[in-house]
């Protein structure tokens, strides 16, 4: 694997994003993400909190929701866009 400084040269000398450059890095890396913040949502659905440790988890809850749900309606409108 390229230093991040060079792999970001490899996309601007052939306009094809990283992504597309190391597929398999990427996937590998997008499954771990994917992992990680699944069990994130789950430690935190299993927190009990009050005040504001409670709205602190309730925003992180949200954000991962709204992660997901704007994956979905990408996928469902088909334009790439929530």
């Amino acid at each position: 694997m390229p230093p991040f400084k060079i792999a970001l040269a490899y996309q601007a000398l052939f306009r094809v994003p990283v992504s597309e450059l190391f597929p398999g890095k990427y996937e590998a890396v997008k499954q771990d993400v994917e992992a990680r913040l699944a069990k994130m949502a789950e430690n935190l659905h299993n927190r009990t909190a009050k005040g504001r440790e409670a709205s602190m988890i309730a925003r992180k809850l949200e954000w991962i929701w709204e992660r997901e749900n704007q994956e979905n309606a990408s996928l469902f409108n088909g334009n790439g866009h929530a």
